[in-house]
C-alpha cells in the first residue's frame, strides 16, 4: 500500500512539474511577443520629430531669447499680458498659461533674439509679436532670424534704440514698428507687408511682393530717411516718407511718396505720386515699361548726377509722363529717353 501511494505521489509530482514547465514556457512566449510589439512600436515612433519652443528671460541683462527647434510646436508668440507685463506663449495656443509660459516685465526687456530652425526646403518656426495695449516697449536691439514667417502687430510703441534684423523663408508682416537705427528685412521665398514702419535706414529684400498692409490712401506706411526696396520676382506697392528712396522690382512699381530723391528700376511700369516735389536721379524700365511721375506741389527735377547719362529711360514702346499738378515746374538737367 505504501508503494502504491508513493507511485501515485510521484506521478502527481511529475504532472505538476510538466504543468509548471508549460506555464513558464507560455509566459516566456508571451513576454517575447510583448517585447517584439514594443520594439516594433519604437521603430515606428523613432523617425518622428516634435517641434519645441524654448524661451529664456534674464531680467538682469534684459535679454529675451526664443528658440524654435525640432519639438511639438512651431509657433512662438510674444504678447502683452497687460500694459506692463509681457509673456511668451510656447505651446501654440496664443494665450497665457500659468506655470507653462514665460512671464516678464516690459520695462526690463532690452534685447530680443528669436531663432528658428534653418532648412533648405523652408525654415521651421513662426514668430508673432502682438500687443494691443497702450504701452511702450524700449528695446536696444532686435534679431529675428531663420523663421518661416514673422508677424509684428503692435498697437503700442516699440522703439528699438539701435538696429534690427528680421529674416524669414516665407512672409514678413510689420505693423507699428520703430527702429532708431538700421532695419534690415529679408525673405527668400515670400512677400513683405508693411504698415506704419519707422527707421533711420530701411532695407527690404523680398523674393515676392513688397506691399502696404493697409489700404488707407491718406497715410504713409514707411517713415525712413533712407529706404531701399528690392522685390526680386514680384511688385512693389508702397507709400514712403523720408529723404531718399531706391526701388527695384521685376513687376510693377507703384509709389506714393513725400521724399527728396528717387531712383527706381523695373521690368514693368513705374508710377509715382509725389506730394511736395522730387529730384529724380534714375528711372529705368525694361520690357516696354512706361514711366509716370506726378507731383502735387513742387518741382520735378530730373538730374542723374552722372555726366552724359540718361536720368529717365523707358524701354521699347514704353512712354514717359512728368507732370506737376497744383504748382511747380519740370526741370530737365539730364536726358529723358524712350525706345
Amino acid at each position: 500500500m505504501f508503494k502504491a501511494f508513493s507511485k501515485l505521489a510521484s506521478h502527481s509530482l511529475a504532472k505538476l512539474s510538466l504543468a509548471k514547465l508549460a506555464g513558464q514556457q507560455l509566459r516566456k512566449l508571451r513576454r517575447k511577443a510583448f517585447e517584439a510589439e514594443i520594439a516594433q512600436g519604437f521603430q515606428r515612433l523613432e523617425p518622428r520629430r516634435v517641434l519645441t519652443v524654448q524661451a529664456i528671460f534674464d531680467p538682469g541683462l534684459g535679454s529675451l531669447s526664443v528658440d524654435i527647434t525640432p519639438g511639438a510646436n512651431t509657433q512662438a508668440t510674444l504678447a502683452a499680458l497687460d500694459a506692463s507685463q509681457f509673456f511668451v506663449d510656447t505651446n501654440g495656443n496664443a494665450q497665457f498659461d500659468l506655470g507653462i509660459d514665460l512671464l516678464g516685465d516690459k520695462s526690463l526687456l532690452r534685447s530680443l533674439n528669436v531663432q528658428g530652425t534653418s532648412d533648405p526646403l523652408g525654415n521651421l518656426g513662426e514668430f508673432i509679436w502682438k500687443d494691443q495695449f497702450p504701452s511702450t516697449w524700449s528695446l536696444d536691439q532686435v534679431s529675428i532670424n531663420n523663421l518661416n514667417t514673422i508677424t509684428l502687430d503692435v498697437f503700442s510703441q516699440t522703439p528699438v534704440a539701435q538696429d534690427a534684423l528680421l529674416s524669414a523663408s516665407n512672409s514678413i508682416q510689420l505693423i507699428n514698428f520703430s527702429v532708431a537705427g538700421e532695419l534690415n528685412v529679408s525673405t527668400v521665398g515670400g512677400s513683405v507687408l508693411i504698415d506704419h514702419l519707422q527707421s533711420d535706414s530701411l532695407l527690404v529684400v523680398a523674393s515676392q511682393d513688397i506691399l502696404q498692409a493697409d489700404s488707407d490712401p491718406n497715410d504713409f506706411d514707411i517713415y525712413s530717411n533712407h529706404t531701399t526696396l528690392i522685390s526680386q520676382n514680384g511688385s512693389i506697392n508702397a507709400s514712403v516718407q523720408g529723404d531718399s528712396l531706391d526701388a527695384q522690382a521685376q513687376g510693377l512699381i507703384s509709389l506714393k511718396t513725400d521724399i527728396n530723391v528717387l531712383a527706381a528700376t523695373s521690368a514693368s511700369d513705374i508710377f509715382v505720386n509725389e506730394s511736395n516735389g522730387i529730384s529724380i536721379e534714375k528711372l529705368l524700365t525694361t520690357s516696354n515699361g512706361s514711366i509716370k511721375v506726378l507731383s502735387l506741389t513742387g518741382d520735378i527735377l530730373v538730374d542723374s548726377q552722372v555726366p552724359d547719362g540718361n536720368a529717365i529711360t523707358a524701354h521699347g514702346m514704353g512712354d514717359i509722363l512728368l507732370q506737376t499738378l497744383n504748382s511747380g515746374t519740370v526741370v530737365l538737367n539730364s536726358t529723358v529717353a524712350t525706345g
